[in-house]
């Protein structure tokens, strides 16, 4: 099920997606990894968690696996100092292929020496997590991309880090099959046109959105067809691991799915 954006919905969208910009969504942080050279280079997106007294960091599988062979840094102040540490979990790649993982999701304890590291950062809370997707419901897709995060100084190690936010409506796709309904419900949505408008309400050619993998799909509180006085706040409904051409579309994996992980 797929439903339009009017130009109402579109100027309530505008607003959400600026507030939530301007609050929670600055608990997606980047993650840098080191070439085989040495040199940093941008690699993905995470979240920053607080969950039932734990320090928590949300990415996608494919993004931590890098780990295995370099080094991760997310940026304290704009320098590349802090090592990502921690242990967690990490979802299985069905034959060691990640294209493959139908999840893709991992989830870091952080230790407390790198919770203090990393400073006053902003945390999603526990009353900020969306445990149901519902279509028709406004998001924002919020992350990192590579394109906009090459700004590097190696030789100082500092880098400017550019977000990238965009919105529309949580949607459904029809079924392949008469097998398939419900298979991908640990999933949610938003679909990806040639056209996106920025924080600033610009009209832009949509970026590639390699580097998004590990940040944020929030939902934003209200649904298209919502009275304008209404809505609810901002929460953390998904993380996102992959654009699906056939689908038109960013996919991200159900917070539900993933807290369902945790013991």
């Amino acid at each position: 099920m797929i439903i339009t954006i009017d130009d109402f919905g579109r100027i309530a969208l505008d607003r959400l997606m600026t507030a939530a910009a301007a609050d929670i969504a600055k608990a997606v942080q980047p993650i840098y990894f080191a070439t085989n050279g040495g040199r940093a280079e941008h690699l993905g997106s995470c979240v920053l968690v607080h969950y039932k007294s734990r320090h928590l960091l949300f990415t996608a599988a494919h993004v931590i696996d890098a780990n295995r062979l370099s080094s991760l840094y997310i940026p304290v102040q704009g320098k590349l100092e802090q090592k990502l540490e921690g242990a967690g979990l990490a979802t299985v790649a069905p034959s060691g292929l990640r294209d493959r993982d139908n999840f893709d999701f991992a989830i870091v304890e952080l230790p407390p020496r790198f919770v203090e590291a990393l400073g006053t950062v902003r945390y999603v809370q526990e009353n900020e997590l969306q445990t149901e997707v519902s279509a028709g419901r406004l998001c924002m897709a919020f992350g990192y991309p590579n394109s906009r995060n090459k700004r590097i100084n190696h030789w100082q190690r500092k880098v400017v880090s550019q977000r990238f936010a965009y919105g529309g409506s949580f949607f459904v796709p029809p079924p392949r099959d008469a097998t398939s309904n419900g298979i991908e419900s640990h999933l949610c949505r938003v679909k990806y046109e040639k056209r996106s408008r920025t924080l600033d309400g610009d009209v832009v050619n949509s970026i590639d959105p390699k580097g998004l993998s590990g940040g944020a799909m929030f939902d934003l509180g209200r649904t298209i067809a919502a009275s304008p006085d209404w809505r609810e706040g901002t929460k953390l409904a998904g993380i996102l691991f992959a654009r699906r051409r056939n689908e038109r579309a960013l996919v991200a994996t159900n917070i539900s799915t993933m807290l369902g992980s945790l013991v």
